[in-house]
């Protein structure tokens, strides 16, 4: 107070910049201010105004701009930098700048923190636009961007639209959805400039469930008992933006944390960046990502090292794991080692077109390295919306998709240019080689790992990640387990079978003990019986007959190895199937032999990529693929007989063991429909239907014949006197397949229940609806559709769902047909849809695979 005004002004303008920042100055001080201006001699010119950390509201901050206009007139023709943030907590709804005429040439904007509705954001917009401004940087982050409505944004979108010179964009901690993103995301693209972006703490409609102001303005509706919102979009906001950054080429440096990102996001921001070279920076702590994301973040984009010389240097995921869900419990939708399976996108959803793009670009791999071309990896092309649809590229060489509609294929890639040697131990498709991690690379994920909490659990996630797609070596595993003591058993009980030199192990103890998991189970003679037991699942094991169902405790060194010999025979029978063409009749439409997972008792999808946790219960149903071939000669009926008669007079305590014992020399004979039905007649007491079924399926000549004969066999026999219930068959049905057991050429007369929301059933459905157009629509008989357990049902078959099924609902229907008449085309269908042999009468050619 006792300096003049004139020297305090002096001293505030210092380089042509007036830095008012952090005074917390209020309006009051606008006449003082006007009395420095008044007592200051000279001509001033000022490049930056800098007024962040004060209370000014927005008459304010025009009035202080327009008190240096009016004093040094011209002064504010050159600004390049102009900041307004407010201090903490104030609240500002007033037209900053609105009536202010923008006649400087701005390179740096900042109105952080004022809270502008969308005639102040327009006002603004067009008076930048008007002048011809060429921005460098623009902060609107804390505005309320896109809270009031859609406009909005779009003027922002606008506005940048004719920034072809700006470097850097903040538009943190606001209100930006699904189509202010995608605006926000085209326009970057056209004008291929910026280098920084920041849309951090921009969460989805989700977390705004009681702003009734923002619902309304983005067109949402909230559920009346509270529960999720709807805003006619099925993925979350930053998806729709995260698909463009792989072609904004500046970019360096991109903030979405705390943004509401979910692993659709990470992979569609990983698949987009997949081969950028200038993004260094990537910060996504704060969002729900769990192993899925973290797993397509490490391997596409973070660790990748295509192409040479790419600068990507910084991850930060801390925080970002799914609280109380294991990633054991994680649905895969997309496998990286081995993506085969049958797909239907939703191409509205940038995850589903990035998952065809990853398809694409797989195929692209392959051909280069085994010269697969495009029909042999898609054998049955692509449907858009049901009609043929062939995809291109662009002038980058890019794979363009449409944007709508719903998109079907099926992808079959091969692991291996040939199956030479179709042995189950063929080393190459048992071991999942895994790429291994340069220096340079394992640094990286070292500070990213480092960067994490110990108490976070995205540290074993990231673990988990590493062990699923890489391989590391001693020394590399020694470094992270001393980079987190807490994590270190975990470290090496995930990577120790994923080093490349297993012998240097023994070198990282120090204590002279080790993991007891890493040493075999040393059996004393007194625990024999017991051991006995416990391996009956491991000694009656027979690898050229594995269907069956099985129930594994992982931390049991005997059915841990059960579980790795039946992934590895998985893995070696698909890659037959391959090979041969075969059609996928698996349970998810991704090609695997398991069915019906459930871990630690809850429901679990199996795929290529789940990395078999050491500890847990593993229960599934295995359905082996091997069938002999429709030469083989069955076994004879009396000999089949002494076989029946030694399984049901079999002195054994335990009923189970018959079972195990079946299976084991099952491989040796083939056996006809009939005989199964003389089998199942002497079923002993204390035997389940379903596992003697399944010990045997493999070994039928005719499994065509098998639903017919059981299922009209139960309906006859409802008191199950001959061995036969419904319920018993439908669990024997359900344990291998409908796609094994129900065949186009004796599907007459069968009552089927079809789940649209499982694959296999859509494809049987899609099997009779095609079978019922070719031979009369009536054909469907005693029909049942219930798509609410709690409404009545419907009881007609619309016509439209020969090429559009429901995507979910329960059909309960009856097909009567004349196989007579078009047995060449249903054995063309038995051929297309099921696992099925066709046996074609003299006379008719079989149609092609």
């Amino acid at each position: 107070e006792a300096a003049e005004p004139k020297h305090v002004l002096r001293g505030l303008i210092k380089r042509k910049v007036l830095n008012l920042r952090g005074m917390w100055l209020d309006d009051k001080d606008l006449e003082w201010f006007r009395d420095a201006v008044a007592a200051h001699q000279g001509t001033v010119q000022i490049d930056e105004v800098d007024l962040g950390g004060n209370n000014f509201t927005a008459a304010g901050v025009e009035g202080l701009l327009g008190v240096l206009s009016q004093g040094f007139p011209g002064c504010l023709d050159g600004l390049r930098r102009l900041e307004v943030g407010l201090a903490t907590g104030w609240k500002v709804q007033g037209a900053l700048l609105g009536g202010l005429q923008l006649t400087w040439q701005l390179q740096v904007l900042s109105l952080s923190g004022h809270q502008m509705v969308d005639h102040c954001v327009a006002s603004l917009c067009s008076g930048l636009e008007s002048v011809g401004a060429q921005l460098h940087s623009l902060d609107l982050s804390s505005t309320e961007l896109g809270h009031w409505s859609k406009s909005g944004p779009f003027c922002v979108s606008r506005l940048l639209a004719t920034q072809t010179k700006l470097k850097t964009l903040d538009l943190s901690f606001n209100y930006l959805m699904h189509e202010a993103l995608l605006s926000l995301g085209q326009v970057l693209v056209a004008t291929n400039c910026v280098e920084e972006i920041r849309l951090a703490h921009n969460p989805g409609a989700g977390e705004r469930s009681n702003d009734t102001t923002f619902l309304r303005a983005v067109g949402a509706t909230a559920h009346p008992t509270g529960g999720e919102i709807k805003t006619g979009f099925t993925f979350p906001p930053m998806n729709a933006f995260a698909q463009f950054l792989g072609r904004i080429t500046p970019l360096r440096f991109v903030d979405v944390r705390s943004s509401g990102c979910s692993h659709e996001t990470a992979f569609v921001l990983a698949n987009s960046l997949v081969i950028h070279f200038n993004i260094e920076t990537v910060l996504l702590s704060g969002n729900s990502l769990g192993f899925r994301g973290i797993r397509a973040l490490m391997r596409l984009l973070y660790l990748n090292g295509y192409p040479f010389g790419r600068r990507m240097a910084e991850l930060q995921i801390m925080g970002c794991s799914l609280r109380g869900v294991p990633s054991s419990a994680e649905a895969s939708d997309f496998a990286f080692l081995d993506p085969s399976g049958t797909y239907s996108l939703d191409l509205q959803n940038p995850f589903c077109r990035g998952i065809a793009d990853q398809c694409l670009r797989r195929w692209q791999v392959l051909q280069q390295k085994y010269n697969t071309s495009f029909t042999d990896c898609f054998a049955r092309g692509f449907l858009l919306d049901g009609k043929s649809y062939t995809p291109t590229k662009d002038a980058k060489n890019d794979w363009t998709l449409p944007q709508t509609g719903t998109l079907s294929f099926t992808a079959a890639y091969r692991l291996t240019d040939a199956v030479q040697d179709q042995t189950p131990y063929q080393t190459k498709l048992m071991c999942k080689e895994g790429r291994a991690l340069s220096t340079e690379q394992f640094d990286r994920w070292l500070r990213c790992f480092q960067a994490v909490e110990a108490e976070d659990d995205t540290q074993k996630l990231l673990l988990e990640a590493l062990a699923v797609d890489f391989q590391v070596t001693a020394a590399q595993l020694r470094g992270i387990m001393a980079a987190s003591p807490s994590t270190s058993t975990a470290a090496m009980e995930l990577l120790m079978d994923r080093t490349r030199d297993p012998a240097a192990i023994f070198d990282l103890v120090t204590d002279g003990q080790l993991p007891i998991r890493m040493l075999p189970v040393i059996l004393d003679e007194k625990n024999v019986p017991e051991y006995v037991e416990q391996t009956r699942q491991l000694h009656y094991f027979c690898g050229s007959n594995p269907t069956g169902h099985y129930c594994l405790d992982l931390e049991k060194s005997v059915d841990a190895i059960l579980g790795e010999h039946l992934v590895a025979q998985n893995c070696w029978e698909i890659e037959v199937m391959k090979s041969q063409g075969a059609v996928d009749c698996s349970q998810k439409g991704n090609f695997q032999l398991f069915r019906n997972e459930r871990f630690n008792y809850n429901n679990h999808d199996f795929s290529a990529d789940w990395l078999k946790p050491l500890l847990g219960r593993w229960e599934f149903d295995y359905a082996s693929s091997m069938h002999p071939p429709p030469s083989a000669a069955c076994i004879s009926n009396e000999a089949w007989r002494l076989v029946c008669l030694a399984v049901e007079k079999a002195a054994v305590h335990d009923p189970g063991f018959r079972i195990c014992a079946l299976r084991r020399v099952a491989w040796r004979f083939v056996i006809s429909s009939s005989q199964v039905k003389v089998l199942w007649r002497c079923l002993p007491p204390g035997i389940i239907a379903a596992d003697l079924f399944t010990s045997i399926f493999n070994r039928v000549a005719d499994p065509e014949l098998l639903a017919p004969m059981l299922l009209r066999a139960s309906g006859r026999s409802s008191s199950s006197s001959e061995g036969f219930s419904t319920p018993s068959v439908r669990e024997c049905i359900d344990r291998v397949g409908p796609l094994r057991v129900y065949a186009a050429t004796t599907i007459d007369n069968l009552h089927l229940t079809i789940d649209f929301s499982r694959h296999e059933c859509r494809v049987l459905a899609e099997l009779v609806f095609r079978l019922a157009r070719k031979e009369g629509w009536c054909g469907l008989t005693a029909v049942r559709f219930y798509r609410d357990p709690e409404a009545p049902p419907q009881l007609f078959v619309p016509q439209s769902w020969a090429w559009e099924m429901p995507v979910k609902g329960v059909l309960h229907v009856t097909y009567v047909g004349g196989g007579g008449k078009s047995a060449g085309f249903r054995a063309e269908l038995q051929a297309k849809y099921t696992c099925i042999s066709v046996h074609l009468p003299s006379g008719l050619s079989q149609g092609k695979r």
